[in-house]
């Protein structure tokens, strides 16, 4: 054996003495456009991998480019996997996840419309006043600042927050309206939108009808803006105002409950016992046992101070036998472990230095 074959097994071996074996490989990575459904961007929405309806990764669109998201998906070698849109079941093709990165694989979001309402042929004189269109509990009010001719209005009522995003202490109604335009919204000086709530699901939610605030989804930044709205108590209606069409929603904080103040110890006869004598007596009481306490816990204590010693001792020792197990059985992720071919490769090794030594002392 010359000195080049010889070094070459040795690299080998080394090798597989040192192989290590991780716990998990690396991530797939998935990128692409996003689209939703009559919105101009995409950018907020959150975008989460499932498998067998387990959640494995989530991301939001926009960070990584405008309107396209970037995930980066741990999973196992053919685990089928599929996309949500803000938690909303979407088509795509299908997946059979791989670690590294992957061709564009771009995801639509088609919203589900409980309810549509197409208005067209839409004239309006500026100088005669406005015109009112409706859809089931919502009513839209158009005031215009300019002649408006062959205008269209699309009114689609949604009763899922189709964007995934809330707002911090605020509830939604589940009360989404998308308007769409067309030569309406630049000839207007701006419109109401009235919304008739329903007080049973008010108080099914726990809602405070005096915090119901209408907001608009900003698409420039992917986040709910609120709108300038006043709620009428009595009828049971919010009013909005708005100069732009876009997609609206409801929302409203939770009722605070009230603070529960807990009575105090009743005296024998059923009658309450004031706070401030019912505190003296139980101080008075603490104090004196207090003192026997004190006198008893010495006296135990020198009684029992070997047993205690004795205790603490096989305490100490259970204590440290747990931690050696627990370090024992500890194996994190990425760190090298001795498997067989380790073994194998320490054996080739030995020989190797074995046979090196002899062949070199000739």
């Amino acid at each position: 054996m010359n000195l080049n074959n010889f070094l070459y097994l040795f690299c080998i071996s080394f090798l597989l003495l040192i192989n290590p074996v991780y716990a998990s490989e690396l991530p797939g990575d998935w990128w692409g456009k996003v689209t939703i459904e009559n919105m101009d961007s995409s950018n907020g929405a959150i975008i989460s991998a499932y498998t067998n309806n387990t959640l494995l990764a989530e991301t939001t669109v926009g960070l990584f480019k405008s309107d396209y998201y970037l995930i980066h998906v741990p999973a196992e070698i053919n685990d089928k996997i599929t996309f949500k849109i803000n938690d909303q079941e979407i088509e795509h093709d299908n997946i059979n996840w791989s670690a590294g990165d992957h061709n564009e694989f771009n995801l639509t979001l088609s919203f589900v419309f409980v309810d549509t309402i197409i208005y067209d042929d839409i004239n309006l004189d500026s100088s005669t006043g406005q015109i009112i269109l409706n859809i089931n509990n919502y009513d839209l009010s158009i005031f215009p600042k300019k002649n408006i001719t062959n205008g269209t209005i699309q009114l689609k009522k949604i009763e899922l927050n189709p964007t995934g995003n809330t707002i911090d202490t605020f509830v939604d109604m589940n009360y989404f309206l998308f308007i769409d335009d067309t030569n309406i919204s630049e000839n207007m000086n701006h419109a109401l939108l009235k919304i008739y709530y329903n007080q049973t699901k008010l108080s099914e939610l726990n809602l405070d009808k005096n915090t119901l605030s209408v907001y608009y989804w900003n698409e420039s930044y992917g986040a709910w803006d609120i709108v300038e709205s006043t709620v009428s108590i009595q009828e049971n209606y919010i009013l909005a105002n708005l100069t732009h069409f876009s997609l609206y929603g409801l929302f409203g904080q939770e009722i605070e409950p009230d603070p529960i103040i807990e009575n105090d110890k009743t005296s024998s006869g059923g009658g309450s016992v004031p706070p401030s004598i019912v505190t003296d007596e139980i101080n008075d009481t603490i104090v004196e046992t207090d003192k026997t306490q004190d006198i008893d816990n010495i006296s135990e204590t020198l009684e029992s101070y070997d047993l205690d010693d004795t205790d603490d001792f096989n305490n100490n020792k259970q204590h440290d036998n747990e931690k050696t197990e627990t370090v024992d059985n500890y194996s994190p992720t990425g760190n090298l472990l001795i498997n067989t071919s380790s073994v194998f490769g320490f054996i080739i090794i030995f020989i190797l230095l074995i046979y090196g030594f002899k062949r070199f002392k000739k």
